[in-house]
């Protein structure tokens, strides 16, 4: 006899992932790394914290742009069975040489649940990008003749961009992801 079954049993630890593959990780050998991506994890019922670890060639970490801190493993700690939805930011590491690196898993593991996976799909090149230009001006490679007009020119530069990561928040994504996938 097992009172457990009978009314109804403890529920099982359980790690959910907003996706399983990101794809689309690129940059140009020599100019890495690439620009972030990201997913969300989160737990339930949980008798152990979260571990996530990336494969060989991604780095992750829980902070983003200039703040971000490659981390291996991630550790999300559980507060009574439950982890709250983290972000965890992606991207293909600096350094790599000119391949494809396809198929390769970001594991998220706890004690008693099933292992959850996002599988990461890309690329070093050696192609390189077409700069946004103006009449053949390159954008980001204006400086003025002072300092004014240097700091007048990246206001514009941002100033720019700006129309851009709105359109991209409003539809759900990160701005900033968005805008640097666009100067790749």
């Amino acid at each position: 006899f097992d009172p457990g079954a009978w009314i109804g049993g403890a529920a099982s630890p359980t790690i959910t992932l907003s996706t399983t593959s990101l794809s689309n990780f690129t940059y140009v050998v020599g100019h890495g790394p690439s620009a972030e991506q990201s997913f969300t994890v989160e737990g339930s019922d949980l008798t152990a914290n979260i571990s996530i670890a990336p494969p060989t060639n991604y780095e992750i970490s829980t902070t983003t742009g200039e703040a971000f801190s490659a981390t291996n493993p991630i550790t999300l700690t559980h507060s009574d069975g439950t982890v709250a939805s983290t972000t965890i930011y992606v991207r293909l590491k600096a350094g790599l040489g000119i391949n494809s690196y396809n198929g390769e898993s970001i594991s998220a593991t706890s004690s008693g649940a099933t292992t959850k996976t996002v599988v990461c799909d890309g690329a070093v090149t050696e192609t390189t990008p077409v700069e946004p230009t103006a009449g053949g001006l390159i954008i980001s490679e204006v400086v003025g003749d002072n300092a004014d007009e240097t700091t007048g020119s990246a206001i514009i530069r941002r100033a720019l961009e700006e129309p851009l990561r709105q359109i991209a928040e409003n539809a759900g994504y990160d701005g900033s992801v968005v805008v640097q996938k666009v100067k790749e």
